[in-house]
């Protein structure tokens, strides 16, 4: 009886455990609580401090990894997956130096959220989702591609947001500082 019960506490131990899919598996279909896992670190050659200049303004990204970050999957029931993740944290100066926008320093991950949906391995692309700036401002998506060890290139995608009262009632700033353009060229620091 004593074994049965070990057995029967190890196999419930062992179902309940969320089940691991490869980085490229897309979530939508996926059981609740299902883990995304980098298994051949595909990420990595992605994880830096780049920077550019464009338009007068330096843009600096930080690309880090988040291992097993929840995500809410859109549905009409709330349900969550993991998944090992790019972030892309971000610091624009103008032209004399002065921020322009930065999340640098942000302790909220959601604020101004970037991060990767899909790895395309044999095109070192990887395609993210910016949630946007205060009320969603630029939110779109962003490629970037590896070039080689010391640069990529990012292509930013907006999508046009309306502003009213009643879904941004106090918008702080509705200008999108992001750089808008495709294959903008960044070297690591």
């Amino acid at each position: 009886m004593k074994n049965s019960l070990i057995i029967l506490a190890v196999f419930v131990m062992f179902s309940c455990k969320s089940q691991e899919y490869p980085i490229n598996t897309m979530p939508m279909n996926l059981p609740n609580d299902s883990y995304i896992k980098d298994y051949n670190n595909e990420l990595d050659s992605f994880i830096g401090v780049f920077k550019t200049l464009y338009n007068g303004k330096e843009i600096t990204l930080d690309i880090s990894k988040k291992i097993k970050k929840k995500f809410t999957r859109n549905s009409s029931t709330v349900s969550y997956y993991y998944k090992d993740a790019l972030v892309i944290r971000f610091l624009i100066k103008g032209s004399f130096g002065n921020v322009l926008q930065t999340t640098l320093n942000s302790l909220d991950d959601e604020k101004h959220f970037i991060s990767n949906t899909i790895v395309l391995t044999p095109q070192n692309i990887v395609k993210f989702y910016y949630t946007g700036a205060d009320c969603g401002i630029g939110w779109g998506n962003i490629e970037i591609k590896k070039l080689n060890n010391v640069q990529i290139s990012w292509s930013y995608y907006p999508n046009s947001t309306t502003l009213d009262n009643i879904n941004c009632p106090n918008p702080i700033d509705t200008k999108v500082y992001l750089p808008e353009t495709e294959n903008l060229v960044f070297t690591k620091q």
